[in-house]
């Protein structure tokens, strides 16, 4: 199995996985010649010690003991130097059965020096290519050369730009930075009956966790930190995943506290602190074909605080058909946030979509329940469905969103829903 890690640990970290009920084997990584220095390489230590808990019989566990590892780019398992370098996630645990990473061990993506680099990556998205940016002093010329590179070399090429590397080939576009190299600080692929327990993830470059292709996942006590300019480091984005569970979690970032893609089904998210960050987010979905429905999802219990967004259902205009259902958010407390409550039928970032055709993403069976709090802005619920295939089944139950300034007093909007009305709820929306 491949395993790549970008880590700092502090304190006791275990991963254990099994086949069968039984006393696991532990293989400390420190009898594999790893040092608790952060200075030496540790990645083949790693390796080593996966490569026999993997050829144990019975259940294995890997003991990173306390202190503070380091691991650069390697095969098997490794972590990253602070360097911008190309790669996909630094753990990467792939189809297992019953795996268990827990402990007080912090995984640090040393991720500043990639999020310099992704404001120009963002640029390069709206506009298309490097070519049809203005010149700006020190990354490019108005002829589309990037400075201190040879005539015609753009982001295409593999070429350094304000300290961010970007590999060849990379396409610019919505999705460049995972083509580009910011790497996710841990990936789980394919994983059944799988728990994440008081680990905490630290300064990723990209995404901190993603997970894919998982049932019956748990995270429980988990936290992310990263500060709020951190672009693109969603703290968890689960994708085409099922029974899935995030309780009693604290998550700061730059990005979607947890995002939710195409695919997840019974998603239940309880007990989060979520802030600074961008919500917690659905979407957005029908950006591509043969998109799975997203069902079952759950957000209760939880707090935003100092976010952008709060609570979000965002899907492509025109583009392709999927289905999101049975979504319910409730018992949730809000402070100091923008854009409270949101379904976005019409989600369009850099302007790039076509906005004359509606979303072909139908939403139904939607409830927004008991939330409450103080909100930046004073448009505290929109509801902008999709005229083509309008939202049905929406709850609106007891929305206390407050808003004291100049705007007056809280509002809200729906477009193409007629939202069933439960007690109170900002003015408008009826």
């Amino acid at each position: 199995m491949d395993t790549r890690i970008i880590f700092s640990i502090v304190s006791l970290l275990f991963i254990n996985f099994s086949l069968v009920q039984a006393q696991p084997a532990i293989f400390d990584i420190t009898k594999f010649g790893a040092a608790p220095d952060g200075k030496a390489d540790a990645s083949q230590a790693i390796a080593d010690a996966w490569k026999e808990a993997c050829a144990a019989a019975g259940s294995s566990k890997i003991l990173i003991p306390a202190g503070k590892f380091l691991a650069g780019r390697s095969s098997g398992n490794r972590a990253s130097p602070p360097e911008l370098v190309g790669g996909d996630g630094w753990f990467n645990f792939n189809h297992i059965d019953q795996f268990t990473l827990s402990g007080k061990g912090t995984l640090d993506g040393q991720g500043q020096v990639a999020w310099k680099g992704v404001l120009i990556g963002e640029i390069s998205a709206y506009f298309g290519s490097v070519g049809a940016l203005p010149a700006v002093a020190g990354l490019w010329t108005a002829a589309g050369h990037v400075t201190g590179t040879s005539a015609g070399a753009d982001l295409r090429a593999a070429v350094v730009v304000a300290g961010a590397v970007f590999a060849a080939g990379a396409s610019v576009g919505a999705d460049f930075w995972t083509a580009a190299g910011s790497a996710v600080n841990i990936r789980f692929n394919f994983i059944t009956k799988g728990l994440v327990r008081d680990i905490t993830s630290l300064n990723s470059k990209y995404f901190h966790v993603n997970v894919f292709g998982c049932d019956d996942f748990t995270f429980e006590g988990f936290k992310v930190s990263t500060p709020e300019g951190s672009l693109n480091t969603d703290g968890i984005h689960i994708g085409r995943s099922k029974g899935v569970t995030i309780s009693n979690a604290k998550i700061g970032t730059g990005d979607d506290c947890i995002s939710i893609g195409d695919g997840t089904e019974n998603l239940k998210i309880t007990k989060v602190a979520c802030g600074p960050g961008h919500g917690i987010n659905i979407g957005s979905l029908g950006k591509y074909e043969n998109e799975d429905p997203a069902s079952g999802i759950t957000v209760s219990d939880c707090t935003l605080t100092g976010t952008t967004n709060g609570v979000r259902i965002k899907t492509w205009p025109a583009m392709f058909p999927n289905t999101a259902t049975n979504i319910h958010f409730q018992d949730i407390t809000m402070e100091k946030f923008s854009n409270p409550i949101i379904v976005d039928q019409m989600y369009c970032p850099w302007n790039k979509c076509n906005k004359k055709e509606p979303s072909k993403v139908k939403i139904s069976d939607v409830s927004f329940k008991n939330i409450k709090g103080t909100s930046a802005t004073a448009l505290t619920v929109q509801l902008i469905c999709s005229s083509g295939v309008p939202c049905e089944k929406v709850e609106l139950a007891n929305i206390d969103l407050t808003y004291s300034g100049p705007e007056g007093p809280a509002k809200s909007e729906c477009i193409d829903v007629k939202p069933t009305i439960v007690g109170k709820i900002p003015e408008r929306c009826k």
